[in-house]
């Protein structure tokens, strides 16, 4: 990796929310634009497909260093060395968000902005990444829905699915996102709520998962067994038959939505993946001095492991 690292804060709060509208005749040949938000507080871009707009704009820079942590958003800001000109671009859905029935989708969005003496590509590239992500989820989701209606007992008018993410952590030169989903879908009488991560390498503008992070495979194998016993005792209250219900088939494989965080290693699971409904979206923070001999002490969270 390269070890040279940009003056870069991040301004992390995401709010996006698809709806299933009454059918329309949209266009979706625009692509998904590149975005950014503004430094400190976050704007909003409403989009309805197909009517792709681009707006540019000068934020003056913070004047002090703070972080604002609660249930929902992480916002981190850093003085800059200049005033920062950011593009909140447009956001419309690609000819798969549309099913069969001509159904029209809208979403708002913000999205993240690195901040400081930032090289234009690295700020594309993370856009990039973070929209990579976005539409993944978009699309899984759309899939569904079309599914769905294709069996055609089901109007999945008034649907929705919401994502918001927050910063895990700003861990050197790598930023790790957590995002959440909501989906409502019309008739069900409930919602799933999911949790993903993503890291991001700010020196090489590349995306890392865990095996970045940890030595190797049995790294991974070690760092099981931590996660397990924090899921155990923190919700389960050591009730070992209860977790052996939920989460006893958990293996190595299921730890990919971890983030780096200045404390530890986070790991997320989905609603229902390793527990019952009123524990949520659990998460287990295995701290950086129990992950001695698993975490690469040359890797991402090298500064962690300095001698």
């Amino acid at each position: 990796m390269n070890t040279s690292r940009p003056v870069v804060a991040l301004v992390g709060l995401f709010v996006l929310t698809l709806t299933a509208c009454a059918p329309a005749v949209p266009d979706f040949d625009a692509p998904i634009g590149e975005s950014a938000a503004a430094s400190g507080a976050a704007d909003s871009t409403t989009i309805t497909a197909p009517e792709p707009s681009t707006t540019t704009t000068t934020a003056a820079p913070p004047e002090t260093t703070s972080t604002t942590t609660t249930s929902s958003t992480t916002t981190t800001t850093v003085v800059p060395v200049g005033p920062v000109e950011q593009t909140v671009g447009a956001w419309s859905l690609s000819p798969e968000s549309r099913d069969e029935s001509g159904t029209q989708f809208e979403a708002s969005v913000t999205a993240p902005a690195l901040v400081g003496d930032v090289d234009t590509a690295l700020q594309a590239r993370v856009n990039s990444l973070v929209d990579g992500h976005i539409e993944s989820q978009i699309g899984a989701t759309l899939a569904l829905w079309r599914s769905i209606e294709g069996q055609g007992d089901r109007d999945l008018t008034g649907s929705t699915l919401t994502l918001e993410y927050e910063v895990a952590g700003f861990v050197a030169s790598v930023v790790a996102f957590r995002f959440f989903s909501d989906e409502q879908v019309s008739g069900s009488g409930g919602s799933k709520r999911q949790a993903t991560t993503l890291m991001i390498d700010l020196v090489d503008g590349v995306s890392l998962g865990l095996d970045d992070v940890v030595l190797n495979g049995e790294s991974r194998a070690q760092l099981l067994p931590l996660v397990q016993d924090g899921l155990l005792t923190g919700y389960f209250g050591g009730d070992q038959d209860a977790f052996s219900l939920w989460a006893g088939n958990l293996t190595a494989a299921d730890l990919d939505d971890a983030a780096l965080s200045d404390q530890g290693i986070e790991v997320w699971f989905d609603e229902l993946e390793v527990g019952p409904p009123d524990i949520g979206t659990p998460v287990v923070l295995v701290p950086y001095d129990a992950l001695d001999g698993i975490v690469d002490p040359q890797g991402p969270a090298a500064a962690f492991f300095a001698s």
